[in-house]
């Protein structure tokens, strides 16, 4: 865990913009390894329903007085991890894979809290009061339920080019219902793909937005266990050790130049076990005459 937070420091330094990290008019959009932040998901929807109303649009007359309708038919906008005395020392290596990008993620955004958006953790608010994808969503919601106000008014007789354009707004209708229903569905982060795209809209339409991409590429430790003269009485046989080797890539979200990137190699000093399991590890700091908790050192 101090290794991940040393690395996490050395990120967000190294991406110079800690110190610039006060608005959120520029946020950072942390995202933990391979995670998913699709940029074009709101200009991609935004098209979608281009098509819809297409669709639907040339088939609308104005509803006149008196026109049935059915309410069932009608929808709204949803908002939706040896020798005792000889000198006898085995090191072992141990993997951990419990240290993943996700908490490497969690710890950068704890170092850029002022302007960290966090899509693994909530992704933040979506702001739906202004925005467009959900003004163009109720638009053809609007057209959708104008066209069921008009099947539903149809003469029990119809003319065939009356059936004709019945048939086509019933399939045009039907086809928008399943896209609706569709991105108004919760996926496993309980996140609908309307929210999503809504999101990302909140982002891409922000000054200077980034995205900073982090992934563990390898954690683990030694375990060091020696028996010698000064275990044999009493000192503690076993010393461990922690780090990580972790990269990062920070993108403007505008046009996608890469910004900076890099790898960060930390890692701690070998402690003694027992030191560990009872919080008790420190490290001396000569210019405040005094012990302080140990921390990890980085290289890049």
């Amino acid at each position: 865990s101090r290794a991940v937070s040393a690395a996490a420091t050395t990120i967000a330094t190294e991406i110079k913009v800690a110190d610039n990290c006060k608005s959120v008019d520029s946020p950072i959009v942390v995202l933990a390894g391979d995670e998913t932040f699709d940029l074009n998901s709101g200009k991609t929807m935004l098209a979608r329903f281009a098509y819809y109303t297409s669709s639907l649009t040339p088939l609308q007359p104005s509803p006149g007085p008196g026109v049935r309708f059915d309410p069932g038919m009608i929808i709204g906008l949803a908002t939706s991890v040896a020798g005792l005395f000889g000198n006898d020392t085995k090191i072992s290596g141990a993997e951990l894979p419990e240290i993943d990008d996700a908490i490497l993620a969690n710890a950068v955004s704890g170092k850029l809290t002022a302007c960290a958006i966090l899509p693994s953790a909530g992704g933040g608010i979506a702001d739906i009061a202004s925005s467009p994808i959900v003004t163009e969503l109720d638009a053809l919601v609007g057209l959708r339920n104008d066209g069921a106000r008009l099947l539903a008014r149809m003469p029990a007789k119809p003319t065939k080019a009356q059936k004709e354009n019945a048939e086509r707004l019933k399939s045009a209708i039907a086809a928008f219902d399943e896209f609706y229903k569709a991105i108004n569905t919760p996926d496993a982060e309980g996140k609908t793909p309307l929210i999503r795209a809504i999101l990302v809209e909140n982002v891409t339409k922000a000054k200077d937005a980034k995205l900073l991409r982090v992934t563990v590429n390898r954690s683990g430790g030694t375990i060091t266990n020696s028996k010698n003269f000064k275990t044999f009485f009493g000192a503690d046989p076993v010393r461990v050790s922690g780090g990580l080797i972790a990269s990062y890539a920070l993108v403007n979200a505008n046009n996608g130049q890469v910004l900076a990137a890099g790898t960060v190699v930390c890692q701690t000093a070998q402690a003694r076990l027992r030191n560990v399991q009872s919080g008790n590890w420190f490290t001396y700091d000569n210019s405040r005459n005094r012990k302080g908790p140990a921390t990890a050192f980085c290289s890049s």
